[in-house]
């Protein structure tokens, strides 16, 4: 009986896996993706940091940022009275006012895009895209706030931890 033949090893690939077509195609589009995200990324902090440089070039958003902060700060000695919670800037995404039927007072919602915690805590219902603020349209003291406008923006929380306005201060005018 002759012994059975074992097939030959497999043939040794001519070409390391990193040279292979795919392997090239998945390297790239992996760093394409990265540095996509890595301008975002940069992106939202050079918004950011142009916010706070706006911020503190002028004189009255300085004063004013900075008594906000303060008492967002002492908040827990104030129980009694309304204190703000968190102070926000951002630029304006949505503006809407209710108009009452029944004769109950206007109510202005207010969307900021791409907010900016400047003190005290966002609330479970905030994100980093969007934060909804619920309030009397007589806060934003002039003309009502234009869609691209950045505007600073001190909220009360509820229980329930939505929104209202405290204080808005209009801080640039909107990119056309």
């Amino acid at each position: 009986m002759a012994a059975a033949r074992t097939p030959p090893p497999p043939a040794a690939p001519d070409r390391p896996f990193w040279r292979h077509p795919v392997f090239g195609l998945a390297v790239s589009s992996l760093a394409a993706a990265l540095l996509f995200f890595i301008t975002l990324w940069l992106q939202g902090e050079n918004e950011r940091r142009a916010q706070q440089r706006m911020i503190e070039d002028n004189p009255r958003l300085r004063d004013l940022t900075a008594g906000l902060r303060s008492m967002i700060d002492s908040r827990a000695e104030m129980a009694g009275i309304k204190a703000p919670a968190a102070l926000w800037i951002g630029r304006i995404s949505e503006y809407k006012e209710s108009s009452a039927i029944d004769g109950s007072p206007p109510i202005a919602i207010v969307a900021l895009s791409r907010p900016a915690l400047l003190a005290g805590t966002s609330a479970l219902k905030d994100s980093s895209n969007r934060v909804e603020i619920a309030g009397d349209p007589a806060i934003f003291q002039g003309p009502a706030p234009v869609k691209g406008e950045s505007w600073i923006i001190a909220v009360r929380r509820d229980p329930e931890g939505r929104n209202s306005l405290h204080t808005a201060v209009r801080a640039s005018q909107p990119n056309r």
